[in-house]
Order: structure tokens, then C-alpha cells, then sequence
């Protein structure tokens, strides 16, 4: 944790989120990584495209956020990026444009102050986490 220009605590956290590969809807999800805590969470989802599980991981690290912090998101998705800057507007389907705003709803209820950054996969510690995740669920049993 670093402190801001107020004085207080800046959290950094990276997001990451795992379109379905499948037809199916299998092999997706959406995970994060708190280098400081050291805490982390993966979740799989079905069915949900790329910007969607994006939205859910940046949702679930705001929610593990106290109050009053500033918060450095880390993405690997230049689209969730743009979207949060309203660069590019949030369109599709409802389970999107909802996950969206309960993440707004998020920051304005614990007031906090969040920049979102684009950092490419191969440097992103949650996208390495999610992908070993999701490739080990897809072994087959006995599998190595």
C-alpha cells in the first residue's frame, strides 16, 4: 500500500476475467490478486464473454475494499479500462450492464476513489492465476 496526495492508504489490485471458451459456456471466470495482503479470489462462471467476467472481477476486488480508500485497479483489458474512463460506453447484454452498475454502486456507497490501468496478461498476476485455475479444472482425472 502506498498513501495518495489526501494522505490516505492507496490499495492496488489486480483484476482478471476469463471469457466462456466452449460452447458449452465452460472455461470462464473472473479472479483478483492483492499483493500487499496477499489475499486473492477465483471464480468460474458459465456463459459470460470476456468485458463480463472483467466487470466481475473488478466488482468483487471493490467489494473486499474498506471504506474511504483509493483504489489502483490493474486490468488486462483495455476495454474494461476504456469503459470505466467513459471513453467507450458499457453495452450488451443486461447481465453486463448490471454487473456495471453494482460496481458503481460499490464506489459511491464506500466512497472510493478508483483508477482503473491496462497492463498486458503476461504481466498481470491475477490473469496467471486464473489461467493455471480454470487449465487445471480442465484436466481430466488422472491427468498430470
Amino acid at each position: 500500500m502506498s498513501m495518495n496526495e489526501r494522505g490516505r492508504e492507496t490499495v492496488k489490485i489486480y483484476v482478471c476475467g476469463v471469457g466462456a471458451r466452449r460452447q458449452d459456456g465452460t472455461e470462464s471466470g473472473f479472479g483478483w490478486f492483492n499483493p500487499t495482503t496477499r489475499r486473492k479470489l477465483l471464480a468460474e462462471l458459465t456463459g459470460v464473454p470476456k468485458i463480463e467476467a472483467e466487470w466481475h472481477a473488478l466488482h468483487s476486488a471493490l467489494k473486499h475494499i474498506q471504506n474511504c480508500q483509493s483504489v489502483h485497479i490493474i486490468t488486462e483489458s483495455p476495454f474494461l479500462e476504456a469503459q470505466f474512463a467513459d471513453r467507450i460506453p458499457v453495452i450488451g447484454k443486461r447481465s453486463l450492464l448490471r454487473v456495471a452498475a453494482q460496481t458503481y454502486d460499490v464506489i459511491a456507497r464506500r466512497q472510493l476513489n478508483v483508477n482503473v490501468v491496462w497492463l498486458p496478461a503476461y504481466e498481470n498476476p491475477a490473469a496467471k492465476k486464473l489461467r493455471a485455475a480454470l487449465a487445471k479444472r480442465r484436466r481430466p482425472a488422472g491427468a498430470s
